[in-house]
């Protein structure tokens, strides 16, 4: 009897894993985005890996160049690192959201402490989704 209720449990436990994740909705992406910056303020590569996807990839865009910051989930934990061992004071506030089915654009204001005192800048990001994963970061540059 016991034999039989494991195989009906292993099976039960199969079958579950094969079903696919519900579909992730532009508004599930906007909370995805959100808790992405939120880990990002906080400095949390941990939070931040945990919303992207294995072979993410943060791009930044300048004109007709793109360059590739991180090409995997390891990376950007390294890159992003780097980037508050640098820069300890670095915030980011989303002031502006458009969705389509896979991509969330944010308007943001990042905020630093400079040597000369406090500085801000506002630019556009683009997140691509994977599922309820992002997939890539497109980061564009402040505008001047």
């Amino acid at each position: 009897m016991r034999h039989i209720l494991l195989t009906i449990l292993f099976g039960a436990l199969c079958a579950c894993a094969s079903v696919p994740s519900a579909p992730t909705s532009t508004a599930d992406h906007v909370v995805i985005v959100r808790r992405f910056v939120d880990a990002f303020n906080a400095h949390d590569v941990n939070a931040m890996a945990a919303l992207i996807t294995r072979d993410a990839q943060w791009l930044s865009i300048d004109g007709d160049k793109i360059t590739i910051e991180a090409g995997s989930r390891a990376a950007i934990r390294g890159h992003m690192t780097s980037y508050f061992n640098s820069c300890p004071g670095c915030r980011s506030q989303v002031t502006r959201i458009t969705t389509t089915a896979n991509r969330v654009s944010t308007v943001e204001v990042a905020t630093w402490q400079s040597l000369s005192g406090p500085k801000s800048q506002s630019t556009l990001a683009i997140y691509e989704f994977e599922g309820n994963l992002i997939r890539r970061v497109y980061y564009f540059p402040e505008e001047r």
